[in-house]
């Protein structure tokens, strides 16, 4: 998921995704944030800043990978969430309420759906969340 411009929705949409490593740490850390930053480059979405490369500070990436949950944060750095579901942006206290309540649950719900009735509750209650919503999945 993305937070802030749409343009970064439509850069991690056009790019090409690198190919999967067995060490997933390194695959996110490294190879995903190296071909997210050549991605951006390219769109012209990046800048430089007090030394470091920098896209805009409100932008904010969450993504599955194997299993895990990453944050990539508006610096490129890779934050593995320890939770079992995350949630980023103006309606990240809807969603992660959602999702807890779901997860309360016990019931097996597929993750896309989960996702899909976390981002209409924060819909419902932030007026910065609407959508269409884009939900992929890779590899």
């Amino acid at each position: 998921g993305v937070t802030g411009y749409v343009r970064l929705n439509t850069v991690l949409e056009r790019m090409e995704m690198p190919p999967i490593v067995h060490d997933r740490r390194q695959w996110v850390d490294s190879i995903f944030v190296e071909a997210l930053r050549k991605a951006m480059w390219g769109a012209g979405y990046l800048w430089w800043d007090e030394g470091q490369e920098r896209m805009p500070e409100d932008n904010e990436i969450i993504m599955g990978f194997e299993g895990e949950l990453y944050a990539i944060q508006s610096n490129f750095q890779a934050v593995q969430i320890d939770q079992p579901y995350a949630a980023i942006g103006a309606g990240a206290w809807h969603a992660e309420g959602a999702m807890a309540a779901m997860e309360q649950l016990r019931q097996s719900i597929a993750p896309k759906r989960r996702v899909e009735i976390a981002l209409k509750a924060a819909a419902m209650h932030s007026p910065y969340v609407s959508p269409p919503f884009t939900i992929f999945r890779t590899g």
